[in-house]
């Protein structure tokens, strides 16, 4: 417990020792969890990120960043139905790689962001142009038919 009670910082470290001395010090974990998230923990927080979820979108951001983003959304929602996010993320990518994830059916939120970024690689790698090669310029005489 003073392990944990030594990383709060700030704000949460105040309300810790006004909490302390109002109820005493909490003699185990769950008592201090449950304090914890009487105090911070509140429906709120769920709510944002299901909002954060419906309105991201991968635009210009690769498969990995929007994951990320897509996942640091969702760790902040205490349960949900992962087939219903999973929708979510898969309607969020960008239309190109969207469908082929759509189409395919992925299991889960890590296959879709699997398939995702195997599909992100393989247009990138199949859509770079090749260096252009410069056409001969030609000549005055040449461009008119003349010798």
């Amino acid at each position: 417990m003073t392990f944990v009670v030594s990383l709060l910082r700030g704000t949460a470290y105040d309300w810790y020792r006004h909490h302390e001395t109002r109820t005493g010090c909490p003699g185990d974990w769950t008592t201090l969890r449950r304090a914890v998230l009487e105090r911070f923990g509140t429906t709120i927080r769920a709510e944002k990120a299901r909002a954060g979820i419906y309105r991201l979108r991968q635009g210009s951001m690769s498969v990995l960043e929007y994951a990320d983003k897509f996942e640091s959304c969702l760790a902040q929602i205490d349960d949900y139905d992962e087939a219903q996010y999973l929708v979510h993320f898969i309607f969020g990518l960008r239309p190109e790689i969207m469908r082929l994830v759509y189409v395919a059916q992925p299991a889960s939120i890590l296959a879709a962001k699997t398939m995702a970024e195997k599909l992100e690689l393989t247009h990138l790698a199949t859509s770079e142009p090749y260096p252009r090669t410069k056409k001969p310029k030609l000549s005055k005489t040449q461009h008119r038919g003349t010798q």
